[in-house]
């Protein structure tokens, strides 16, 4: 819904109106618990073909080492030989097996990372609508935001977005230090990166609270004051 949404709007500021003439706020808090969820899911999704690659990698070693093992023995009797084909053939099935979930898991994965893509956009776009940042900053945020086509596994994308979204921070609450020590795992990168992201998110809804209590004096406009006074 929102990506229609936006390009309407885009054509209305290219067409209708004059640049800053036409402006648009979010209204109510930004929710992020769902998008944190999806990225959970996605790195978990990432963590287990980590894990089922490095396994199938194991069994190719082994396999290729028991083939060797059987051409050499050969001229050994036939039971031995027996025994040695029924090792391979259950070796290549599951290697087979392995091929088959990876090539699934792979799949899988690259649908969670498109819908983090677009989940990425989503929130970007509705931060700053929340806040006005500078360009700077819209910047860093975007480019925390934006995933690495060439990452399926999401390692080194969320190593750079962490790092960024901390510049972010830092430079939009100016003397707020919150410098994060170097982080080895991917996991360790990413709860980092999901409380750097809460904090801005909080620092957007904080601005939002107006929306909230509409009859606070000090958010009504200087007509509706001199109308109630």
């Amino acid at each position: 819904m929102w990506l229609p949404f936006k390009e309407i709007l885009k054509r209305l500021q290219d067409v209708r109106y004059e640049k800053g003439i036409l402006r648009v706020n979010a209204v109510g808090p930004i929710v992020p618990e769902d998008y944190f969820k999806q990225l959970d899911t996605f790195f978990q999704l990432s963590e287990e073909l980590a894990r089922v690659q490095a396994d199938l990698n194991s069994r190719a070693v082994e396999f290729r080492i028991l083939e060797r093992q059987f051409f050499i023995r050969l001229k050994d009797s036939d039971s031995n030989l027996h025994t040695f084909q029924t090792i391979l053939q259950n070796t290549n099935k599951r290697l087979m097996s392995l091929a088959d979930s990876a090539k699934r898991m792979t799949e899988s994965l690259e649908n969670a990372a498109n819908g983090l893509k677009a989940s990425n956009q989503l929130l970007a776009d509705l931060l700053f609508l929340s806040i006005r940042l500078p360009d700077n900053l819209q910047k860093l945020v975007r480019s925390a935001l934006t995933f690495d086509e060439n990452d399926i596994g999401g390692q080194k994308w969320i190593e750079q977005a962490r790092k960024l979204m901390e510049m972010a921070y830092r430079s939009f609450t100016n003397a707020e230090d919150i410098s994060e020590p170097v982080a080895a795992q991917p996991q360790e990168n990413l709860q980092k990166f999901k409380r750097l992201f809460s904090m801005l998110i909080g620092k957007a809804n904080a601005g939002n609270k107006k929306v909230d209590n509409p009859g606070d004096p000090a958010h009504e406009s200087p007509g509706q004051r001199s109308c109630s006074s």
